[in-house]
């Protein structure tokens, strides 16, 4: 049977972890972690708890979740014309050349005949020498939460890949991935051994705060939430649902 860690399923993992949490937080604790969290009407961050224990609660954490789990959930979310790309080929960390190959198939000079080659490769090299666009060439971003990409991050199921959109910014065709690219969310399991070490960090921080949110917000389907990245390629056979959420009204580039 395959270990995957859900972070949306609490009540499957929370109770592994309980007796590595009482190690470290009492009631006592829970409580001054709520009355903080409602009097400054915030979430609970890992600075809060650290506060009341010691970093020892990390490292234990991290040990259970690297014995028991091979796999994480993550969500990815992307617009696309074409899901079966996806489940053929996985998801590709960025390529210029590739992408730039598939915004001249989106923005052709056949539906588009303002747009030249010489303004097309214009557009590319001032877009190449944007500043992050080297950052973005080695990565796949995820979410640890569904419904964070459906509430929050909704620029990304709207106009996909951030690389495609900024091109498009800069040729003045943003509207027209609304038209062509379906919304797209992936379910994928991760490799935990994709995540490097800061990523790794983020997941194990995330545990501890969703397990005391889980204690003292019991009424809310989640609070905390981290944006998780790979830098290698996700094999097809790790995505393992797809979906077109309806209705998506983007949350930025409008």
């Amino acid at each position: 049977m395959e270990k995957i860690f859900n972070f949306e399923n609490p009540n499957l993992w929370s109770h592994h972890t309980e007796s590595i949490m009482n190690k470290y937080i009492d009631e006592r604790i829970l409580k001054e972690l709520f009355e903080l969290a409602n009097k400054d009407y915030r979430c609970i961050e890992i600075e809060d708890i650290y506060k009341f224990t010691t970093n020892n609660i990390f490292t234990d954490i991290e040990e259970y979740i690297r014995q028991n789990n091979c796999y994480i959930i993550l969500y990815h979310g992307t617009a696309t014309n074409s899901i079966k790309s996806y489940l053929d080929k996985g998801l590709y960390i960025l390529n210029s050349d590739e992408k730039n190959k598939y915004a001249r198939e989106l923005f052709n000079q056949q539906e588009f005949p303002e747009l030249t080659d010489d303004k097309f490769n214009t557009a590319i090299k001032e877009h190449l020498n944007y500043l992050g666009m080297e950052y973005r060439e080695k990565r796949i971003s995820f979410m640890t939460h569904k419904q964070h990409l459906l509430e929050n991050e909704t620029h990304y199921l709207v106009y996909g890949s951030e690389y495609i959109f900024i091109l498009a910014q800069r040729l003045g065709y943003q509207s027209i991935l609304k038209q062509k690219l379906k919304p797209t969310l992936l379910t994928c399991k991760v490799p935990l051994k994709l995540l490097n070490n800061e990523f790794m960090e983020m997941v194990i921080t995330n545990i501890i705060v969703k397990y005391v949110e889980n204690i003292i917000y019991p009424e809310e389907i989640y609070k905390n939430d981290a944006e998780i990245y790979i830098n290698s390629n996700l094999e097809a056979r790790y995505i393992i649902k797809y979906e077109h959420p309806k209705n998506i009204i983007s949350t930025k580039f409008l």
